[in-house]
């Protein structure tokens, strides 16, 4: 009996949360739930339940922040340690450059001749920035992390190769005149670590990493993970390698991070943003 009650519980509380929150509200809350908080869907719920009443009387535009803050406001009162992350509860402030930045790049990719060409959805670089960056410094620099000591995805878009290694549509990408990528990231440096975090003063501010440049160029880096190339032929003879088709955005996403568990999280986000 007790069972069929939590998991009644538990269904209507999913019910309230999908019909509660938009899905980049969802994906925020999942994510400071999850990662930050270490709750589960149901704490997640039933904390948030709290203040349902004055998150109704909210305008669309600002639900996102006050839940977030509302959210840190529960957590703290139940006991639960959180980190001092300044502007936390602003994890949507980046919303508007990421769908422009990701039609930008759709639309360009999409003129390229791939068999399969599917559209980059902005509710996956939401989630990505959420797991690459929300909760730490980083967020307010880098949300995509492509700057950071040791990855080479600022460096290769940045100079074309590293320690002599070329990628082709990376190259494709900056030798077309109307991106200028070279000369948009040109003095730009990679953040250094130290004492366990990305040292962002250690940088000069005009060598430093900005959100702008982060979120465009980390977009433009996924479509790079994202796209196969392949051989040209011509009469059985290979004359040059182009752009062919696409892998799934799940790959191409686990692909960014290396790790294939990152590839699933975001999934897992996206997934649970769309449930009814």
């Amino acid at each position: 009996m007790e069972k069929a009650l939590r998991e009644e519980k538990a269904q209507s509380l999913s019910e309230w949360y999908f019909a509660t929150f938009t899905i980049g509200e969802q994906v925020c809350l999942s994510f400071i739930a999850g990662a930050v908080l270490g709750l589960s869907f149901i704490g997640a719920a039933t904390a948030a339940e709290s203040i349902l009443h004055s998150l109704r009387k909210k305008e669309p535009e600002s639900t996102l922040e006050h839940a977030v803050s509302s959210f840190i406001h529960v957590a703290h009162a139940e006991g639960l340690s959180l980190p001092e992350i300044p502007g936390f509860e602003r994890l949507n402030q980046y919303d508007a450059a990421i769908i422009q930045y990701t039609d930008f790049w759709n639309d360009y990719f999409r003129q390229i001749d791939l068999e399969n060409f599917t559209p980059l959805e902005p509710l996956r670089v939401k989630a990505m920035v959420m797991l690459e960056s929300a909760g730490s410094e980083a967020y307010w620099h880098d949300p995509m992390q492509i700057a950071n000591t040791g990855d080479y995805a600022l460096a290769m878009l940045r100079d074309g190769e590293v320690n002599g290694h070329k990628e082709f549509l990376v190259n494709l990408l900056r030798n077309d005149t109307s991106l200028n990528i070279a000369a948009a990231l040109s003095g730009i440096q990679t953040t250094p670590r130290r004492s366990g975090r990305w040292a962002y003063d250690d940088v000069p501010e005009e060598q430093r990493i900005r959100p702008d440049l982060s979120l465009f160029y980390g977009i433009a880096w996924l479509f790079t993970r994202a796209v196969v190339i392949g051989e040209v032929k011509e009469d059985g003879v290979i004359t040059g390698y182009a752009p062919v088709s696409q892998r799934s955005w799940h790959e191409a996403t686990g692909r960014y991070n290396g790790n294939k568990a990152y590839a699933r999280r975001i999934d897992e986000l996206i997934s649970a943003s769309r449930s009814e």
